[in-house]
């Protein structure tokens, strides 16, 4: 789980457990205890220089932060796309969210979504002295999970991903953009519509690098989505019917996903029949 440890860090952890075990073999542990004797002053000060060696290491490695990384780079929210606007998202903490998603498998059998996603690394940058900024994070890749209602895994997998983070302003993180796949074609056929709906949950970890080369990641993050319809027998998606036939048929974001649908867009690709649709 620890990501961000770099060989550096091994040779913290590589002393400190050398340390633990001398102190043991030194006597100072009940595994070891009297059973050696430091007889020689030299071979004091030099084990005495080892010890402040790795615990000196030790604590730069934790302030380095030598562990699961949740903090530094976090998942926000699920953005909320314009159709109206070529369905641009944007990187906002106060923009409208998904809390759910929806797939209609009439229409799609993938489940696409954007990320908003922090930053709350301190900048290291510094004007005066030229010092380039490295606390920005490049987003590289996805770590996807997907559960059952009753929390049986239906599949795991990994994606590259790529976004850009920026660095925190003081108190307040920096936010950035990736997108990833969260319900494939293989997963999507094993969840059995024909009857009704299922809801899943998709489980998702983002992994990034610094500019300064440090591997940061975000905890597990977990995002319900209600999948519904069955391929050539019907919709379940929610739709809207125009107030005349010749109207412009506003196209959703992501054929068959979260939002309501033009019903003409649906029956022309789903090839149904929709109450109230007469165009």
């Amino acid at each position: 789980m620890a990501r961000i440890c770099g060989p550096f860090c091994l040779v913290a952890h590589t002393l400190g457990a050398a340390t633990q075990h001398f102190y043991k073999c030194a006597g100072f542990g009940e595994a070891g205890r009297a059973s050696v004797h430091l007889k020689t002053e030299p071979m004091k000060n030099a084990i005495a220089q080892v010890v402040r060696v790795g615990f000196a290491l030790a604590l730069i490695c934790s302030s380095l932060a030598c562990s699961e990384n949740g903090a530094s780079l976090f998942i926000h929210h699920v953005p909320v796309p314009d159709p109206s606007d070529e369905c641009k998202v944007t990187p906002d903490p106060s923009g409208l969210q998904i809390l759910h998603g929806t797939l209609d498998k009439s229409l799609s059998l993938t489940y696409i979504q954007s990320f908003v996603v922090g930053n709350q690394l301190i900048p290291r940058g510094d004007s005066d002295t030229l010092r380039p900024e490295t606390s920005r994070v490049q987003i590289y890749e996805v770590e996807v999970s997907v559960f059952d209602f009753l929390g049986n895994l239906l599949t795991e997998f990994t994606v590259p991903a790529t976004g850009f983070v920026g660095e925190s302003e003081g108190t307040t993180p920096g936010y950035g953009l990736t997108f990833a796949t969260l319900i494939d074609a293989g997963t999507a056929s094993r969840i059995d519509t024909s009857q009704g709906s299922q809801t899943v949950v998709a489980r998702v970890k983002i992994y990034g690098q610094t500019l300064g080369g440090l591997e940061v990641e975000t905890g597990f993050w977990d995002f319900p989505i209600y999948v519904c319809g069955d391929p050539g027998n019907f919709s379940c998606i929610g739709y809207s019917v125009p107030e005349a036939c010749d109207d412009e048929v506003i196209e959703a974001c992501y054929l068959g996903q979260d939002s309501i649908h033009d019903c003409r867009e649906i029956e022309d690709q789903a090839n149904v029949s929709l109450k109230g649709c007469d165009c």
